[in-house]
């Protein structure tokens, strides 16, 4: 697909979608007139750029060429360059995506012209089209496939409790914070999908010693899962047409999906398909890009990683292996 869009300011209507935030017309050319820079190209957001023409008629051009060579006094007669610029310039905008690592989409006229989506493990099994009811019956005690447990949104704590999550922040790659006005580098899911596919990642969870142990026992077969009348402290999930979403147990699913035990013993609660559709995710339209511009690039220059370094990352390989690398958080 096309990543590459030209077309008339003056005639179109055109929003982005970025990070669950919407910027619309008024944004971009608010913002390019903020850093006054008509005919260069300046970046939006991490790897999407643009640039602001202004072409004249023949006819325009010479009046424009007239008024400008003015030397008088007259205030009128010098503005209004400016005013014919306004009234009479055709507005041009190009608009070039080269992030390949974020999920965003970019409408003309409220029709979806261009749409990237991140790419990583764990990705589509988090998705859900349809909604779920909860079937009120007694729930089983059974011992499930790992591989079928999705990977869990929340672990709670750092440290000792999970090292990985307090590496990643100290490392400013994820925050609890609201993400608005923020680059997201990782939400926790994300996070703890990048553990299946890097080996590095692990090796950080293999310095918490209390994961470790919980992996330990159950290479061994001596975690005591959850049985009828004893709950305490068990793994309890949710199933949803043959997955399991995590209710409790973050932790031992966690180190279970990272470190390969294939079968774990949960209590499992039974969710039924409605046919209700999910709602699409809300969009926020007051988002601060340079906010989320400067959250972004702030993380690489406090390591002294080179705006082009970053720039070559977002456009050919986007990946979170890759981020954790040029990083160096590993």
């Amino acid at each position: 697909m096309n990543n590459v869009f030209e077309f008339i300011t003056n005639t179109r209507d055109y929003a982005l979608h970025f990070q669950n935030v919407e910027y619309i017309k008024h944004d971009f050319e608010n913002f390019y007139l903020h850093v006054d820079v008509m005919g260069k190209e300046v970046e939006f957001l991490p790897g999407i750029f643009y640039k602001l023409d202004l072409k004249h008629s023949i006819l325009l051009k010479g009046m424009l060429a007239i008024l400008r060579s003015y030397e008088g006094e007259s205030k009128l007669i010098k503005i209004l360059p400016k005013v014919l610029d306004e009234k009479f310039g055709t507005r041009i905008i190009t608009i070039q995506f080269r992030n390949i690592r974020d999920s965003y989409s970019f409408f003309i006229n409220q029709e979806k012209v261009y749409e990237n989506k991140k790419n990583y493990q764990g990705k589509d099994d988090g998705n859900f089209q349809y909604k779920y009811e909860y079937v009120k019956e007694e729930p089983e005690y059974l011992e499930i496939p790992t591989e079928r447990i999705l990977f869990p949104c929340r672990t709670g704590g750092e440290g000792t409790r999970c090292s990985l999550k307090g590496v990643f922040r100290e490392a400013g790659i994820f925050t609890t914070s609201t993400y608005k006005d923020h680059y997201m580098f990782f939400n926790e899911y994300e996070m703890h999908c990048l553990t299946a596919c890097s080996e590095e990642i692990r090796d950080i969870c293999k310095t918490c010693n209390n994961c470790m142990r919980t992996v330990e026992l159950m290479k061994e077969g001596r975690f005591v899962g959850p049985t009828k009348g004893n709950d305490s402290d068990c793994l309890t999930v949710g199933e949803y047409d043959g997955r399991y979403v995590i209710e409790n147990g973050n932790h031992r699913a966690c180190c279970a999906k990272a470190f390969g035990i294939p079968l774990v013993k949960a209590k499992v609660n039974k969710y039924r398909r409605t046919d209700e559709l999910c709602q699409e995710p809300k969009v926020n339209n007051r988002g601060d890009n340079q906010k989320v511009l400067d959250s972004f690039y702030k993380v690489f220059d406090e390591r002294g990683i080179s705006r082009p370094l970053v720039n070559q990352y977002l456009e050919t390989d986007g990946t979170d292996v890759g981020l954790i690398k040029l990083l160096k958080v590993i």
